[in-house]
């Protein structure tokens, strides 16, 4: 029986570069056929997984893992990856594409990752990064992709950003926002700290989605009342009420993405259904709990006119109510109506010479026992301010207060 014949080893003059990768399988005794059809096998198992579960990265080129990409924001992706992996993102967010040299992240180098990822860059989500990373002792551009993961994110892209320049991004990294930002962080944390006194505790601690706080805490407080800071009960339906409007925006704000989607519109029926239903359990609530000015079982006669409006600031414990109540009374228009009501009771009452004698001796009494009274109360007033001198010197030496008058938490 003929011995078959073994391929021989390639020799190291059988591998030139003149000469095809078939001519030296050849020369080894491998058969054409069976050559062809691994380099088909190959060649199949190379491509099989490309768009699906392997990508290539816009920038290095690199053919890598589904897991090596972050999740695109863009509806319309086949693929369901960023068009950039992981690695590029980390390297322009981190300064050290160029040269290879990592810098410190900042507000512009995040900004120019998350124009390549298509990922939506607000100063919210930027703040609230740099705080996590010095907690947590994180980088705070890895936080700052693992908020913007966020479902309320999830399908936000670059184009959504706060603002679509890079003026903006650089002068949150020079001053922290811009003005109208400043002062709406300052109005969130005074909304957030009455909050927390009128509640006794903050009922929003535990939130989820960090853009939402200043709504909820704004919207809250519209709620709260004297009575319901004494009522557990109406307390705790309010905070149910204000979460489930919150939840109700939420859903009609998907409704208005796909409203336009003709292929959606099962899915627009069922968003339509659920925020239906969390109004009604919303209304449910102010009906039983008499909230709001349909339901209200307390209705009083002139809570819409600017001395309700007052008592109600004055109910809920804001101190500066009553510093403006007086700054109201003085202002020059408030003396212009008194002026003109005062000429319309002299028109009414026919004002003459014995008038005019009478309402004098009057005024002279007046005069005399309103400055009796304005003695009395400088003297009281001087006390008080050496007092609160006094108190505000002692808060500040047991470090309660800072240099401007605030509690420090």
């Amino acid at each position: 029986m003929a011995r078959k014949s073994e391929p021989r080893e390639l020799e190291r003059t059988d591998i030139s570069p003149d000469r095809s990768i078939s001519q030296i399988f050849e020369g080894a005794g491998v058969n054409k056929a069976v050559l062809d059809n691994v380099a088909r096998l190959a060649a199949d198992n190379a491509v099989r997984e490309v768009g699906t579960e392997k990508f290539t990265c816009y920038l290095c080129g690199g053919l890598k893992k589904r897991d090596d990409f972050y999740k695109s924001s863009d509806r319309r992706s086949t693929t369901g990856v960023t068009r950039i992996c992981k690695e590029c993102a980390s390297r322009i967010a981190h300064g050290s594409y160029e040269d290879g040299i990592e810098k410190d992240v900042t507000a512009d180098l995040v900004y120019a990752a998350l124009e390549y990822l298509d990922y939506p860059w607000t100063y919210g989500i930027y703040s609230v990064a740099i705080e996590s990373a010095k907690a947590n002792g994180t980088d705070v551009w890895s936080e700052y992709v693992r908020l913007v993961a966020n479902r309320e994110y999830q399908f936000m892209r670059f184009k959504d950003s706060d603002a679509f320049n890079k003026a903006y991004v650089l002068n949150a990294e020079q001053s922290g926002g811009d003005d109208m930002q400043a002062a709406l962080d300052e109005e969130f944390e005074y909304n957030r700290r009455d909050v927390i006194r009128m509640c006794g505790y903050d009922p929003f601690e535990n939130y989820p989605i960090i853009n939402d706080l200043p709504r909820l805490y704004a919207q809250l407080i519209s709620f709260i009342d004297e009575e319901t800071k004494n009522d557990g009960m109406k307390m705790g339906a309010v905070i149910q009420i204000v979460k489930k409007l919150n939840q109700a925006e939420k859903i009609n704000a998907q409704i208005d993405y796909y409203v336009n989607d003709a292929e959606a519109v099962g899915l627009v029926d069922k968003l339509a259904s659920s925020s239906q239903k969390l109004m009604s359990v919303a209304t449910n609530l102010a009906k039983d709990n008499g909230i709001s000015v349909n339901f209200n079982n307390n209705k009083s006669a002139g809570a819409s006119t600017l001395s309700g409006k007052i008592k109600k600031l004055t109910e809920m414990g804001l101190r500066s109510a009553k510093i403006n109540t007086f700054d109201i009374g003085t202002c020059e228009g408030m003396k212009q109506v008194a002026e003109i009501n005062e000429a319309a009771r002299h028109k009414r009452i026919g004002y003459d010479e014995n008038i005019a004698s009478e309402i004098k001796d009057i005024k002279v009494e007046l005069v005399e026992q309103m400055t009796r009274e304005r003695d009395e109360a400088k003297e009281v007033s001087r006390l008080l301010l050496q007092e609160n001198k006094d108190l505000k010197n002692y808060l500040k030496a047991r470090g309660l207060i800072d240099e401007n008058g605030r509690g420090i938490e």
